[in-house]
């Protein structure tokens, strides 16, 4: 094997809406699916909301991705282990600029970290929408 995307892990992220209200919060605080915003985020907190449900979206896209044909299979693959390398040094950037929950991010750095974050979410959308059209086999 080894052709399976690694798995995600999303670093905890702070900011307006991160207190726990819940009595029993959902595992590593991913929001239920569907409940993500759409369209381009206007803080830290809801680009962050919107790559975990993409990733949330995508890792339950993986099994019936691995049953494609495994020319189509690799090109995804590909693709995703690229998105991945991209998220990996997006969460290093992120620490550095205090996108950590360790405490509030300064305005400056919170406008540089979204304007990293918004074009991944896009390109996560994407291959998701690319993912899931080759699944349902359209």
């Amino acid at each position: 094997g080894g052709s399976q995307p690694p798995p995600i892990n999303l670093p905890p992220l702070g900011g307006p809406g991160a207190s726990s209200q819940q009595c029993s919060p959902p595992p590593m605080n991913l929001p239920p699916l569907g409940s993500a915003p759409t369209g381009p985020a206007n803080d830290v907190s809801t680009a962050a909301a919107q790559v975990q449900a993409g990733m949330r979206r995508f890792e339950a896209l993986v099994p019936r991705m691995q049953q494609l044909p495994p020319a189509q299979f690799q090109s995804l693959a590909d693709e995703s282990q690229a998105l991945h390398e991209r998220f990996l040094s997006l969460q290093r950037r992120g620490s550095e600029l205090g996108a950590d929950g360790r405490g509030p991010m300064q305005p400056q750095a919170e406008r540089e970290y979204l304007e990293l974050l918004r074009p991944f979410v896009s390109d996560l959308e994407a291959l998701i929408a690319k993912v899931e059209k080759a699944v349902s086999g359209s």
